[in-house]
Parts: structure tokens; sequence; C-alpha cells
């Protein structure tokens, strides 16, 4: 059992089924109404049901949270995590390995600055990529030096090109960003699947960007070994993002967070994202969630994407006055065991620790 918290003015204890999590789950709530800590609590309880968790934090609050615990571990890129987006799809043949490569560098650039790579670009990307595999290693230093080799000496024409795509990625090329993104770290994939509790603090990168980008490359790794371990009733792992808008956002049609959505609950994943509104989600990733955790939310709005998307409109009325009158450290939780819905005081005295 996932103990959660207490039914609101029953002196009752409110449980989820670890088979609630096999679904997804989302969790919404305005800054401040208990979204984190109704995480940690999620990933403290599945562990103690044998079950790891991976957070994707990016502001490093799930850090404070855990670093207490004797089975967690935090990662800090740069430092003892450090992860290549062209380490990838090894196993792969050369030409295949290639056009993956770009179609993370331009998935990122979708999400990041919600617009593709250029035809020019994608064009430009490909051919120095190309050569630098046949050369045995890339990073972002030397890609970015070799797509304005071309540009130069080969295609005067597409210096411009060159310039946006160094302007792009050449943050990744300096100080400790180049760190973090450099070769990734051994065994790192199998190290995140052992048990307990694993957080990747991305506080430090600073920037959405290579936030993004990082989140990215460590989705990819997750999803690639559970396919290559094929199909399982169990849950092999919760991966839960943080201020998951960021990387998952409405305008992000058929992007990788939603890839994962649709495909990897089969191969043992449980998908738990958090993000202050609803409406900055994609709707597919909500509306095949069965497990939904509202905190309090005032705009009229917002709790209108969660009526439309993943509350069922047999039980409607009064539905706006409950999510709008929650206090913090409460929350409307709606399952598929019990649609209808529970307003629950999140933790109990177990969880104090994390109640911060």
């Amino acid at each position: 059992m996932i103990k959660i918290g207490r039914i609101k003015n029953k002196d009752e204890i409110f449980n989820l089924n670890v088979e609630d999590f096999k679904r997804h789950a989302c969790i919404f709530g305005m800054t401040g109404s208990g979204k984190s800590t109704t995480m940690a609590i999620i990933a403290y309880e599945l562990m103690k049901n044998d079950i790891t968790s991976l957070i994707i934090d990016r502001t490093g609050e799930f850090r404070n949270k855990m670093i207490k615990l004797n089975y967690s571990r935090i990662y800090y890129p740069g430092y003892n995590l450090n992860l290549s987006p062209f380490d990838i799809w090894e196993e792969e043949n050369f030409e295949e390995r290639i056009q993956k490569y770009l179609w993370l560098l331009d998935e990122f650039c979708k999400i990041t600055w919600k617009e593709n790579l250029s035809p020019l670009q994608n064009r430009l990307i490909f051919q120095a990529l190309y050569r630098l595999a046949e050369k045995g290693g890339i990073d972002f230093t030397s890609l970015i030096n070799e797509c304005r080799r071309i540009a130069k000496e080969e295609l005067k024409l597409w210096i411009e090109a060159a310039e946006a795509i160094a302007s792009r990625f050449g943050l990744f090329s300096i100080g400790k960003f180049r760190k973090a993104f450099a070769n990734t770290s051994i065994s790192i994939i199998d190290n995140i699947f052992e048990k307990g509790i694993h957080v990747i603090d991305l506080s430090n990168l600073e920037y959405e960007a290579p936030k993004n980008l990082f989140s990215l490359i460590i989705s990819n790794l997750i999803m690639l070994k559970l396919k290559r371990e094929g199909f399982s009733n169990n849950i092999k792992i919760a991966f839960m993002i943080d201020e998951a808008h960021n990387i998952a956002g409405k305008d992000i049609k058929f992007g990788l967070i939603e890839k994962i959505a649709m495909e990897l609950r089969k191969y043992g994943m449980s998908l738990i994202i958090a993000s202050p509104n609803p409406s900055e989600i994609n709707p597919r990733i909500i509306a095949n969630a069965g497990l939904l955790i509202s905190h309090q939310i005032l705009s009229s709005d917002e709790i209108e994407v969660i009526k439309k998307h993943a509350y069922t409109s047999n039980y409607y009325s009064g539905f706006e006055e409950i999510i709008s009158n929650l206090k913090v450290g409460e929350a409307f939780i709606r399952s598929i065991r019990k649609p209808e819905g529970e307003i629950i005081k999140i933790g109990i005295d177990e969880h104090s620790f994390l109640i911060v």
C-alpha cells in the first residue's frame, strides 16, 4: 500500500495501490500548494514497496528533501554525472545513429525555443555529425567547429545557418556545461535502476536550455534500457518529472515525454509529472493518466482543463469549488478505482521529515 495522507474530516489513512501508478500520474497545483511534498512522499512510499524512483529536480528542492535518506542518491551534472547526447544509440548502425542524434537536437530546439531546426541547419548538422562520427568522436565543440568549417570552405551560403547552430549549442561547449555534456558516466543507467530514490539535481545548470537537454538525454537512456529488457507487468521504475511543462508542454506534439507516456507503461515505467498549470501540459499525457492529484488551483480555465481531460463528467458538480478551496497541503485525488475522488490531507507522521 502507498500511504498518501489522511482523508479530510476523518481519522482514516488514505492509501493508493501500486497498481494505481501503472497508468501514470499527474500532479497539479499552484506554486506553494504542496506538489513537491506529494511527489516526495510518493517516492518514499514506492521505495518501501521495492520500487525505484528517479526524480528530475530542476530547482534542487528534492535534493534538500531526499539527502537525509540513506537509500537516496543525489546526482549533480558535471560533477558525479555526465551525459552526452552522442553516447546514446551506440548499438544502432552508423547512419541510424546519426539520424537519431539529429532528431534529439531537433527535439531540444522544439521544446526550448518552440521551433525546429531549419532545413539548412538540419542538413549542415547531419554532414558535420557524419564526418565527426567517421573520425571517432563527437562533442559540441567539435560539432560547432565542423559546421563552421563546412559552411566556410564548402557551402559558403550556409554561414548564417552555421552561426545559428553555434548560437543554439554554443553554451554546451564552455565551462561546467561542457563537462556536464561530456562522455556519459559509466554504468549510470544501471546505477539509477538500483533500489532507492535517485535525484538528478539540475539546479546548478542554471538555465532552462541545459536543463531541458539533460532531461531529454536521461529520458532517452531510460526508455532504451526498458525497451531492451522487454515487457513487464511490474513497475521497474517511477520516473518523476517536476516542472514537467518545460519538456512536455502543450505545444510539443508527438514529443519524447508523450511517447514515454503512451508506450512505456507495458515496459514497467510509471511516469509521474508535476506542473503548476494543467493547461501547459500536453493534453494527451493528461488524458492517459490513470491517477490525478490536484492541489489548490484558483483559475477556472485551469480547472476546466482537468475536467476536460482527466475527470469524468458524472462528477462535475462542485468540482471547481473543491479544487479552488483546497488548503495548502491538501489535494483532491482521483484514481481509476475511485473516479469520484477524495480530499486528502497529504502526509502522515511518518512523512514529517519530507514536509518542509
